[in-house]
């Protein structure tokens, strides 16, 4: 095992008490925050002095799995933010996308320097907005900032303090920004994950992410059973049908462009999940990737249509990759449809609300001026 390392998990949902029970089985010592107005849903937890991991152990030369399964007990579960940060070096929030700034203004009054604020995921530019957020609330600290490209876990709540986990991943794509403090931040990380590999930059983070693709246009073009059962049904086997998985290929094109526009490799979303489970999808298609894999097939739909396959991902993911498509050249004329859709269902401007250009702190800037503002 690694050297021990003290980490503050800020977040309440499946991805943080998922974070915190495995991180707890590691042996590290771990701090689990939630915001005091969820404490209601937090109590189990803190009643149980931690988290109830269910799944199956990972079989020899497969991702399939976790590491251990059972009852994690944490250091410290709190609802109060100072007590949650007391002496940490890794602070990881682990929340969607629409969540972060929450938590962001929370701890930035008790960030000191040489720590690790770790977004996990960052969706598309998350690491741009957490430092315009710290320069907002007046942090002088000198904090390490890094984000990783997806969720460590494919896991669910499926009980009052009880984790269902399906699997976790042999390898997570890891960006730091600056990118030149990629060497550091990374030495303080893998202290806790090993299989958090250091990339380019956060544009890498941010393009390579794959929720762009399998997230928003599954669940707006299974709307009417979305809301008619609840997500009572298996969202990757049943919800990606031939035609709806040639909707998710054409963002996926776009994708792959604007990686391509912004000098990245065009890496396949299915290459992607390669290197995330261990070459489980040898020459698989999107398609057989939703109907055969092991990891996705007891994921349910989500539950409504502001749930955070179109909440999160719509605002913080294709509105800023379809934002940098103009900057570049690129069209995302499907991206675009989508988000035009999902803000009429819900009768929001995810366009106007989402992460801006401005709000990333890129407004007026180039591809050159981009790929120089994250240290490329």
């Amino acid at each position: 095992m690694s050297e021990v390392i003290r980490v503050a998990v800020l977040g309440g949902g499946a991805g943080g008490l998922t974070t915190a029970a495995d991180l707890t089985f590691r042996g590290h010592c771990v701090n689990l925050f939630e915001l005091p107005a969820f404490q209601e849903k937090f109590a189990p937890v803190m009643e149980r002095g931690g988290v109830e991991v269910l799944g199956k152990k990972k079989r020899d030369n497969t991702s399939i799995g976790i590491r251990q399964i059972g009852f994690a007990k944490l250091n410290r579960i709190t609802t109060s933010i100072e007590k949650a940060m007391e002496d940490v070096e890794l602070v990881m929030i682990v929340v969607p996308a629409f969540a972060q700034r929450a938590f962001i203004d929370i701890c930035s009054p008790y960030l000191r320097d040489d720590q690790v604020l770790l977004l996990s995921p960052g969706r598309t530019g998350g690491a741009l907005m957490a430092e315009r957020a710290l320069m907002e609330n007046n942090v002088t600290a000198k904090v390490m900032m890094a984000e990783t490209s997806t969720l460590f876990y494919a896991t669910r709540i499926v009980g009052p303090a009880q984790l269902m986990v399906y699997a976790d991943k042999v390898c997570l794509y890891t960006a730091v920004l600056p990118a030149n403090m990629t060497a550091r931040t990374l030495k303080v990380i893998n202290r806790a994950y090993p299989e958090f590999v250091g990339v380019s930059s956060i544009l890498e983070t941010g393009l390579y992410n794959i929720g762009a693709v399998f997230h928003p246009a599954p669940a707006i073009f299974n709307t009417g059973w979305i809301e008619a059962t609840g997500g009572s049904f298996k969202f990757y086997a049943e919800a990606m049908t031939p035609s709806v998985i040639r909707v998710m290929e054409a963002v996926e094109k776009e994708r792959l462009d604007l990686c391509e526009s912004f000098g990245l490799k065009r890496k396949g979303i299915v290459e992607i999940l390669n290197e995330y489970y261990g070459d489980l999808y040898p020459g698989w298609s999107l398609y057989e990737v939703a109907h055969k894999s092991e990891v996705y097939a007891s994921i349910m739909g989500p539950p409504s249509m502001t749930a955070r396959f179109i909440s999160e991902e719509i605002p913080n993911t294709l509105v800023p990759m379809s934002l940098l498509g103009k900057v570049s050249g690129v069209p995302t004329p499907t991206m675009d449809m989508l988000i035009e859709i999902s803000s009429i269902m819900n009768g929001c401007e995810y366009r106007r609300d989402g992460r801006t250009l401005e709000k990333l702190g890129l407004s007026g800037m180039d591809v050159g001026a981009i790929k120089k503002r994250v240290g490329l």
